[in-house]
């Protein structure tokens, strides 16, 4: 009889070992290499080769009169229906993109002319006092018309990419909504841009 209990107590000791031995190797997995993290098998740090394939881009040369594509959701920066080689790297004293996107320029030339919104400063007036910096008024959003285009919205490709056959990984369920019929195709912050303050 002792036989068997000492038998039995040596089994659960040894399933009792076990199941805690596994559990401890589950709950000491905290941590993850950027090897182990999203979809990409490759050096996150790493900027060239992360794309299994190279994008292939999709739309004719500037000016060739591709149709616009609808915005993905309200205010969205549009996408460029046009190749963009040989535009990059797009810097402050050499940016392509505005020799046709100027507003004086772009009807001349069939394009669609920047936005207002880029010839004006957004961020908060701030004033000095003390030798501190402060915001003058939190309670609405600062805009001044700057007459020209404003230099935080030289790098055009920050914002604005062209269309391009990519494989995802991903299905993308998003339905966008628009409050009004023209938002597909034009922006409104101008009007809205006090929102969410």
């Amino acid at each position: 009889m002792n036989n068997k209990i000492s038998f039995i107590l040596a089994i659960l000791f040894s399933v009792f070992l076990f199941a805690s031995c596994e559990d401890t190797k589950e709950k000491e997995k905290t941590e993850f290499t950027d090897s182990e993290l999203g979809f990409i098998d490759a050096d996150l740090m790493q900027e060239e080769g992360l794309l299994g394939e190279k994008p292939e881009f999709v739309g004719g040369t500037p000016g060739s009169g591709d149709a616009k594509i609808d915005r993905a959701f309200e205010n969205a920066p549009p996408m460029i229906p046009h190749t963009v080689e040989g535009f990059f790297p797009i810097t402050i004293d050499n940016n392509v993109c505005t020799s046709c996107h100027l507003p004086e320029v772009a009807d001349a030339v069939n394009a669609t002319p920047i936005a207002a919104s880029h010839f004006q400063n957004w961020r908060p007036e701030v004033i000095e006092k003390d030798g501190l910096y402060e915001v003058k008024d939190n309670e609405k959003a600062h805009t001044e018309d700057l007459g020209r285009l404003n230099n935080a919205y030289y790098n055009c490709s920050q914002c604005h990419v062209p269309l391009t056959n990519v494989k995802v990984n991903i299905e993308n369920l998003f339905t966008p909504e628009f409050r009004e019929e023209l938002g597909k195709n034009s922006s409104n912050l101008n009007k809205n841009y006090q929102e969410g303050l």
